[in-house]
């Protein structure tokens, strides 16, 4: 089972560098699938960098929630695809440069209902506190942190032996439980000095 990669991060890291998530994030009814990182041409369209695997995946979840703190703009039918290497979005009553300029930083949410998840799916950042154990019951901690490597993702387990990156491979990670908040996993930490 392989966990559904939409909304990579809590928060955001700068496109381009590894997308790391705080798992100290709640479990809650809106999901981050993206942030506004630029203004597209003379017409207000916006760049997009996406959180989704496939990134234009974004354009098909609805409705769109922009949030800057506080603020919030429902977008209920995003419109764009990609321009060269960007995701850009078209976003009604944004028609100036100027106006795409302030949505620079603004988060993209959507309804977790827009996600149709198949039962045995999770999301990555609805790891927050699942339990790590092996095969015997072994308890590695719990996961902290997850992250993104060119070959595969990681999960950051804090326990008793520590903070340990356990890689996520067939291979290692065995059987993810969403019912149980649980990861069983064949792990044996590599020893230092060997």
């Amino acid at each position: 089972m392989w966990p559904v990669s939409c909304g990579r991060a809590a928060n955001l890291p700068d496109p381009g560098s590894l997308a790391v998530c705080d798992m100290q994030a709640e479990v809650t009814d809106w999901l981050q699938i993206g942030k506004v990182v630029g203004v597209f041409g003379v017409k207000g369209a916006v760049k997009v960098f996406s959180l989704t695997d496939p990134p234009e995946n974004a354009l098909a979840y609805r409705p769109w929630r922009l949030v800057n703190g506080l603020q919030t703009r429902e977008i209920p039918k995003p419109k764009g695809g990609w321009r060269g290497k960007h995701l850009v979005v078209e976003i009604d009553g944004v028609t100036t440069p100027e106006q795409a300029h302030g949505l620079i930083g603004w988060q993209i949410e959507v309804p977790r209902t827009a996600l149709e998840l198949d039962e045995d799916e999770f999301l990555l950042s609805d790891l927050p506190g699942w339990r790590v154990v092996d095969e015997t019951g072994y308890d590695y901690g719990v996961v902290t942190a997850w992250f993104e490597t060119p070959a595969h993702w990681q999960i950051v387990v804090l326990g008793q032996a520590g903070e340990q990156v356990i890689p996520w491979l067939d291979e290692v990670v065995l059987h993810a439980d969403p019912d149980q908040r649980q990861l069983v996993v064949a792990w044996h930490p590599p020893v230092e000095g060997a």
